[in-house]
């Protein structure tokens, strides 16, 4: 399915410019909450729906969309490959961020860094990848720190037990 999605992508890509590119990603995030929800997901894949609904609901989804990428999107009903939609506007996605030198990393951490942290953060990663970062914050309950790069496919783990593990056979060691 993915090198499916690849091969719409890859089309898309070399027919339209950035521009429209970046008008297309814009409908990513209703696009993928709209595909999480089962019944929507029922109903767009569903043989027996006639594909003018399936495109009405999208387009309620979207709001008003560009002729071109309605144009597309009736393609992909046609095609009965609607359910590729999500995959395509990710690779769209990641295109876009490679083109502009720009790249989202997604921290996980038990708190909020701060806006001094998150600056530093940003520093490193654009010294180390020559990449602009926007910083996107998920709190979860453990007690150490995850950075993920989706379009590097990059990913840095850090736990206080590990450091102090770390720590203490330094210590240990040096005697």
């Amino acid at each position: 399915m993915k090198k499916i999605a690849n091969k719409y992508s890859l089309a898309l890509i070399e027919s339209v410019d950035l521009d429209t590119l970046a008008l297309f990603c814009s409908y990513q995030a209703k696009i993928d909450e709209s595909f999480k929800n089962q019944d929507f997901w029922t109903f767009v894949t569903s043989p027996l729906v006639v594909d003018d609904q399936k495109l009405e609901l999208i387009k309620q989804v979207c709001g008003e969309l560009d002729k071109t990428f309605a144009f597309f999107l009736r393609i992909l009903v046609r095609n009965n490959r609607l359910k590729l939609l999500p995959l395509v506007m990710q690779n769209l996605a990641l295109y876009l961020a490679n083109k502009k030198k720009e790249c989202r990393a997604f921290v996980y951490y038990h708190q909020k860094l701060g806006e001094e942290n998150k600056a530093k953060l940003q520093e490193i990663i654009l010294q180390k990848f020559g990449l602009k970062t926007e910083i996107v914050e998920c709190i979860v309950s453990e007690e150490k720190m995850r950075i993920s790069i989706e379009e590097l496919g990059v990913e840095f783990s850090f736990s206080k037990e590990r450091v102090m593990q770390k720590l203490k056979q330094s210590i240990l060691s040096s005697f």
